[in-house]
């Protein structure tokens, strides 16, 4: 079976020269390249919303250990004294404090 390069020639010219088709694709590639909501809009904004909930998730993870301590810091007199000594540096009247700089 010979292949006549005639007819192939003139289906391309007719699928080309299809206004209708023309119209679609430029209609497509005006969507998907030049319109205000682009597949680069929606790229970036996707990488935007898995940075946020990696942030919110952080966020709820240090919010846990918070409340955590705090309730520690409430129930406990010997984990509260420690925490001030650490953190405000209170000392005891016969103390003396000696701060170590790495």
């Amino acid at each position: 079976m010979e292949i006549n390069k005639e007819k192939i020639v003139v289906v391309v010219k007719k699928i080309v020269t299809n206004k209708y088709l023309l119209t679609c694709v430029v209609a497509v590639l005006w969507f998907l390249l030049f319109d205000s909501h682009t597949l680069v809009d929606y790229y970036q904004l996707s990488i935007t919303q898995n940075r946020i909930e990696r942030e919110i998730a952080y966020y709820k993870e240090l919010s846990i250990d918070s409340q955590e301590k705090m309730h520690q810091l409430e129930s406990d007199m010997s984990s509260l004294e420690k925490f001030a000594r650490e953190q405000f540096l209170m000392k005891r009247a016969n103390e003396e404090i000696f701060l170590f700089e790495e």
